[in-house]
């Protein structure tokens, strides 16, 4: 590990060896190229934003949400991004140059990553805001530039050390097992909670260490057709079944986490009228949703809603706050917490700090998780999920193949990773289906070992999903177990 966890903080940070700021297109003509010593890079202003091309031979290290590493490859592609941190580092081997702005101090933007075969193109673009000005700040070696921009992250942009934001055992979590309860079409019933009660003992019997997290990925009745309205499974038990099952958890030192949407609305949801007037817009004023499918069925079109929406917020929280005191909850993951769009009508970055300021008021330690990594939510989130690695179901296309220490070394001792909800099992459970051609050539043991693989590279904490119901604990899932165990003790 390049910074260790235990000091996030870098009082002194390395100077860069060279400071360059990239002029606004209006003074400058563009393109033109930088000239200085090993750095080598096309730059081109537009009005809405800048591109910098990095030629042959070049490495571009692209903080999104796993830490993915974009290369030059033959074919052309394009991809575009949200950035976890307002960095991107390229490389020649002998130097290495952060592309960073840092002024003003949050500028919602989107990075379009694309290749032509030969050379790699990156341009930001800003929409209606403000654009702000660039910097290339040239180090000498790795360490040096990591340790440079995590000053900033600490200083200025208001990170702090995981341990004064999050709860003892989150610092110290070794494990997260993800359990399934009703199927994706709410037609069926993977696990009951009385089947998470067992799992608890057997989780015991085979020596998972203390404070182990379980992730209930679907446990509401109804599913996504009754958000943001939250309640146990009625299939799996019910409230009473949960809540045993929680205690049967804790009684034994582990702890249990639910999984909910941060801004998403049933169209099916008796409060549809009051919520669709706070949707949220992209960039060109065109409202969001998801549409949702299985099996190649369309099912519904839900809402993406500004989370502090007044009505939003007392459905959401109203049923979640006191679903988490009645079973001492110890996590609630926000699915796609992060993704802040360029709205022009609202700030969602406001909007969704609003929400999650008033989770954390009234619950002060519950752990929060969230999708697509963004330092901006880190003080509040203190857990997130490795979001574009292959087997997330969303790397098909990309090289994506290609690793980069980058998020892991940026977030190192301000944040906990783990894996993303599409994590591949062991033996045949939910979600294989997402992984399609990644399966057919790894198969399903293939993937569960890639997936752990590319878990240990980015510094995510063990993660395993379960088929308990059929299989037990399985042994490749027990020797995941006994690593974390082993990983505990000698902490």
């Amino acid at each position: 590990m390049t910074v260790p966890p235990s000091s996030p903080l870098v009082p002194n940070p390395p100077r860069a060896s060279r400071v360059i700021e990239l002029t606004s297109g209006w003074l400058a003509p563009s393109p033109y190229t930088l000239l200085a010593g090993d750095l080598d890079l096309a730059v081109e202003h537009y009005a809405d934003g800048v591109a910098v091309t990095a030629p042959v031979g070049w490495r571009v290290h692209v903080p999104t949400h796993s830490g993915v590493r974009y290369v030059q490859i033959p074919e052309g592609w394009s991809s575009i991004e949200p950035l976890a941190t307002q960095c991107v580092i390229l490389e020649n081997g002998h130097t290495y140059v952060n592309l960073t702005y840092r002024e003003p101090e949050y500028v919602p933007g989107h990075l379009e990553i694309s290749s032509d075969g030969g050379r790699v193109h990156l341009r930001w673009q800003f929409g209606d805001a403000q654009v702000p000005g660039f910097l290339c700040l040239a180090f000498d070696s790795w360490e040096e530039v990591i340790a440079d921009h995590r000053h900033w992250m600490t200083t200025i942009g208001g990170m702090k050390p995981l341990t004064e934001v999050a709860p003892e055992w989150l610092v110290r979590c070794p494990l997260v097992i993800y359990l399934d309860i009703e199927t994706v079409r709410n037609d069926g019933l993977l696990h009951s909670f009385d089947d998470l009660t067992a799992l608890a003992g057997s989780l015991a019997e085979v020596g998972a260490p203390r404070d182990t997290l379980v992730y209930l990925t679907t446990w509401s009745e109804g599913g996504q057709q009754a958000y943001p309205t939250y309640k146990p499974s009625e299939k799996a038990g019910g409230l009473d079944a949960l809540r045993a099952a929680a205690d049967a958890l804790h009684e034994r030192g582990y702890r249990l986490m639910l999984h909910s949407n941060v801004w998403g609305c049933s169209p099916t949801h008796p409060d549809y009228t009051r919520m669709v007037a706070y949707r949220v817009h992209n960039r060109a004023g065109h409202p969001l949703a998801w549409r949702e499918f299985h099996q190649g069925n369309y099912i519904a079109e839900h809402l993406y809603v500004r989370p502090d929406c007044r009505a939003f917020r007392e459905t959401f929280w109203g049923s979640l706050g006191p679903l988490a005191q009645a079973l001492d909850l110890d996590g609630l993951y926000l699915d796609q917490a992060g993704l802040l769009v360029d709205d022009p009508l609202a700030d969602i970055l406001e909007s969704t700090r609003n929400l999650v300021g008033t989770i954390r008021a009234e619950a002060p330690d519950l752990v929060l998780g969230g999708q697509v990594l963004t330092s901006r939510l880190c003080d509040l989130v203190s857990l997130w999920q490795l979001w574009g690695t292959p087997w997330s179901g969303h790397g098909w296309g990309q090289p994506f193949r290609r690793r980069s220490r980058i998020c892991a070394d940026l977030f190192a001792g301000l944040t906990r990773f783990c894996a993303h909800s599409y994590l591949p099992a062991a033996v045949p459970g939910r979600f294989l289906w997402q992984h399609e051609r990644f399966t057919d050539n790894l198969g399903t043991v293939g993937a569960f070992l890639v997936a752990q693989e590319d878990n240990s590279y980015h510094d995510a904490m063990r993660c395993l999903r379960l088929n308990y119901r059929d299989y037990g604990i399985d042994p490749l899932s027990a020797e995941v177990i006994e690593q974390a165990r082993r990983f505990a003790e000698s902490s």
